[in-house]
């Protein structure tokens, strides 16, 4: 009677977790299906030995005698496993060290076979780096498992080079990324346990985005990649992201989006791994980027065709996009009228007196901007956290702080991130002249099922942040706002402005 007792109470504890996994995405998030169906199987096999041992079942025979161990193996299972493909691995592209560079392309991707069946689209990405890149490291193909942390572009600022590295990136974008499947609309990202384990999907260019291929590109090789271009963006990625999946962003964009012009991405070392050491590293390195980011804009908008060229900066990528801004003003580069169509600022992770500093630089250089701002973001609230607990940190240490310290200490401005929005519909996401700020707390919440990367990723998450940002770079949508979707206008004092009382007041816009 026991037994069964502790059978019913197991079950019932196994439905609460369920319905919490099922409506907190934050733990869902953390392991994903395939990491949550593992952890059942071994509580299964947990409560099975138990009741096992409890019914006093007697144990199994003597061991067996031990059987001789096999002989080695020979080559003949590369006839036997399916996903042994010879050609593949020597497609792999080569070491080039110390090697000199010669006018052809080192690696050339076959059609993938879904390029061939017509369920996905190759699209060429453009990338400028601060990041080391390993060239040894071999792309995707179609059968491997998702890996984020197998990549080329390093956690490590590439301090030997002056400039950014210049190249391009492969990437295959399904046909059925639309946002009505909500499966491929997002590229996906495998969780802890499938990229431990090498478990979950295998990888299928119909049902996933695929990093296909990558070489270095010579500057006059990348400035003929833009010479018959007539408009142009760059993304420039936020914390813990690395350089394949802000490609995929690009890609997403420019493919699902409609943006019928080159795709570019500019990366920054991010460190992959949450922690405050981590955080703040990954921002110093966003801060010294800032110079090589400045001389890729200038070789983009030196290059275009045409002077379209919009900036799509998210999270502590705009501290990168501050430096260079700053960089590009002081250098006065305006005199031949604004080299920049719309900046976009998704989320930004930079204090609010740091966010006006960079709407000065963006309003002399930019035609327009746009600030995407959620009180969901969780992670902007930890960031402030995090910023405040450094603070302290560095302030019980003084006086006995290294210079590098004391420069840090400096930088460390522990205000509201200008991508949170505290507390609407009491308070209202920063306001500036020039910039249309949209405040998204309200939108579609099955996003937030998606957990803390959900959460602060909205802006390429969800459909309706997703569309409007595509709205803003094209001049046919872009205006006038209130009619772009399902957005309302509200006044610096938080009520309708059709409400307000004739006073001159700066609007913002809120999605519902």
């Amino acid at each position: 009677m026991q037994i069964w007792a502790i059978i019913a109470l197991v079950f019932i504890l196994a439905a609460i977790a369920v319905f919490i996994i099922y409506k907190v995405g934050f733990f869902r998030s953390l392991l994903g299906f395939t990491g949550w169906t593992t952890l059942g199987v071994i509580a299964a096999a947990f409560l099975y030995s138990f009741i096992y041992r409890e019914a006093d079942v007697p144990p199994a025979p003597a061991a067996i005698e031990a059987m001789p161990a096999p002989e080695e193996p020979d080559d003949a299972y590369k006839n036997k496993d399916p996903d042994y493909n010879e050609e593949r691995f020597a497609e792999s592209p080569p070491s080039r060290s110390g090697e000199t560079r010669d006018n052809e392309r080192r690696q050339v991707a076959k059609r993938p076979p879904c390029a061939v069946l017509d369920t996905c689209r190759v699209v060429k990405v453009l990338y400028g780096t601060s990041r080391r890149i390993n060239y040894d490291i071999p792309a995707e193909q179609d059968g491997d498992y998702a890996d984020n942390d197998l990549t080329p572009f390093l956690d490590e600022y590439d301090g030997d080079r002056e400039d950014a590295s210049l190249g391009f990136i492969l990437v295959t974008v399904p046909e059925r990324a639309r946002p009505d499947d909500n499966e491929v609309f997002r590229p996906r990202e495998p969780n802890r346990v499938e990229r431990w384990f090498h478990i979950g999907p295998r990888l299928d260019g119909a049902k996933h985005y695929i990093f296909r291929d990558y070489d270095e590109l010579s500057e006059q090789e990348f400035a003929s990649e833009l010479a018959d271009k007539k408009r142009a963006f760059v993304y420039i990625h936020g914390y813990q992201e690395p350089l394949i999946t802000a490609a995929f962003r690009a890609a997403q964009i420019k493919v699902v989006g409609g943006f019928d012009g080159q795709a570019a991405v500019f990366s920054w070392p991010s460190i992959n791994g949450l922690s405050e050491d981590n955080y703040f590293e990954a921002r110093r390195n966003a801060v010294r980027s800032g110079e090589k980011l400045k001389g890729f804009l200038n070789l983009i908008t030196e290059n275009l065709d045409a002077d379209e060229v919009h900036i799509i900066a998210h999270s502590m990528g705009n501290y990168a996009l501050l430096e260079a801004l700053d960089s590009l003003e002081t250098e006065g580069v305006v005199e031949n009228g604004a080299p920049f169509d719309q900046v976009i600022m998704a989320a930004p992770d930079v204090s609010m007196l740091e966010y006006v500093r960079l709407i000065e630089d963006v309003r002399s250089l930019a035609r327009g901007a746009t600030l995407y701002a959620s009180r969901n973001d969780v992670a902007l609230r930890a960031s402030r956290t995090a910023c405040e607990r450094r603070r302290k940190t560095l302030l019980d240490k003084s006086p006995n702080l290294t210079d590098a310290e004391m420069r840090e200490l400096e930088t460390l401005i522990c205000d509201n991130r200008a991508g949170y929005v505290p507390k609407p519909p009491n308070d209202i996401p920063v306001l500036a002249d020039g910039v249309a700020a949209l405040d998204v707390s309200y939108v579609d919440r099955n996003t937030w099922l998606e957990g803390i990367a959900g959460l602060h990723g909205y802006a390429f998450e969800d459909p309706q942040v997703f569309f409007d940002i595509g709205a803003v770079m094209d001049p046919l949508r872009r205006a006038p706002i209130d009619k772009r979707g399902q957005l309302v206008c509200l006044t610096e004092s938080n009520t309708y402005c059709e409400n307000a009382d004739g006073a001159e007041e700066r609007k913002f816009w809120r999605f519902y």
